[in-house]
């Protein structure tokens, strides 16, 4: 799973201007990871209650707006020294 995430992040990661950006990012992969991970658990053992995938789902929907605020973030120009 991570090497997955390695290849799509890759080109992103490589390109970083801020590390900011890469703090964000990585913050993003290790909450789609630990998302991914409370899925397989779930599915693992027959779970009925809908909390327990309601929690998956938001910890996965904040780990991606916290990818895009790392792309928007990377996107702003730097100031110029005058």
């Amino acid at each position: 799973m991570i090497g997955i995430l390695a290849l799509l992040d890759g080109s992103a990661i490589l390109g970083l201007k801020r590390s900011f950006s890469l703090s964000l990012h990585m913050l993003a992969n290790a909450m789609c990871l630990y998302a991914l991970y409370m899925l397989y658990v779930n599915l693992a053992i027959p779970i009925t209650d809908i909390t327990a995938y309601h929690q998956t789902f938001l910890l996965s929907f904040v780990g991606l707006v916290f990818f895009v605020l790392g792309v928007i973030a990377n996107d702003i120009p730097k100031r110029r020294a005058e």
